[in-house]
């Protein structure tokens, strides 16, 4: 290669390289949060990373992670999301604490199947989050009410759902034990009038007092259409006892 060039090509570098360096953690922090509000989300990316190599050693790294994070969540890309966050709970433990774990809670959620046949462990691991947020005194306390409010309605869902199956099948028993079961942990749940009708009929399979769940239902929910569909039997069947 000839003397010139080689010289060259070294200038050239050492221009470039020189050039990266005197941008400033500030200034690639503050570029990339650009591109972010922008939703350029993968020159945001580049330029967090241009962040992470040249100045590993950095104030703005924290903030960096968080954005990262953030990124992937606003991406949908939950799992990626998840690690970000667990990684910037793990080296900054009392920073955005809050905020942390309400997002960590809002990805398993985003990620509950929509049917809820299928499994929804996921659910369950954005209560315990949910769990441990409302442990702190946070801005974030009512958010992460109605948040466990929702998924605990969907859990309600597939519970009455796996209910009515063991009526279907004719296990009268243990679909009764499960009905009381739901009643209990589900006593807010907007699907309560549709299980005491269950549960009454359950009852009364089994031969035992479905009286608590009639007058609870009648009396809680008289207007629902479970309130009168028990009406409605009740009158067929007191017309079935004049007949015979």
């Amino acid at each position: 290669m000839p003397f010139f060039i080689l010289i060259s090509s070294f200038f050239l570098f050492s221009c470039t390289h020189t050039s990266e360096k005197k941008e400033s953690p500030k200034v690639y922090f503050e570029k990339a949060t650009k591109y972010k509000k922008n939703k350029n989300y993968q020159k945001a990316l580049e330029y967090i990373l241009r962040l992470r190599q040249n100045f590993f050693e950095s104030s703005y790294n924290q903030k960096a992670l968080l954005m990262t994070a953030d990124i992937y969540f606003e991406q949908e890309k939950y799992p990626q999301a998840l690690l970000s966050y667990r990684k910037y709970q793990k080296l900054y433990y009392n920073s955005d604490q809050a905020y942390v774990i309400y997002q960590i809670a809002l990805c398993y959620r985003n990620q509950i199947p929509s049917r809820v046949t299928y499994d929804l462990t996921v659910a369950d691991k954005s209560l315990l989050e949910i769990t441990k947020l409302l442990t702190l005194d946070s801005p974030y306390k009512e958010k992460a009410l109605k948040l466990k409010q929702e998924i605990l309605n969907k859990k309600a869902e597939k519970e009455l759902e796996t209910i009515s199956f063991f009526k279907k099948l004719g296990w009268y028993q243990a679909g009764f034990k499960r009905v009381k079961d739901f009643l209990s942990l589900y006593s807010k749940s907007s699907l309560k009038p549709k299980a005491l009708l269950i549960a009454v009929r359950l009852a009364e399979e089994i031969k035992e007092d479905s009286t608590p769940f009639r007058t609870e239902l009648l009396k809680e929910y008289p207007r629902s259409k479970f309130a009168k569909k028990l009406k409605n039997r009740s009158f067929f069947d007191r017309i079935k006892w004049n007949i015979l």
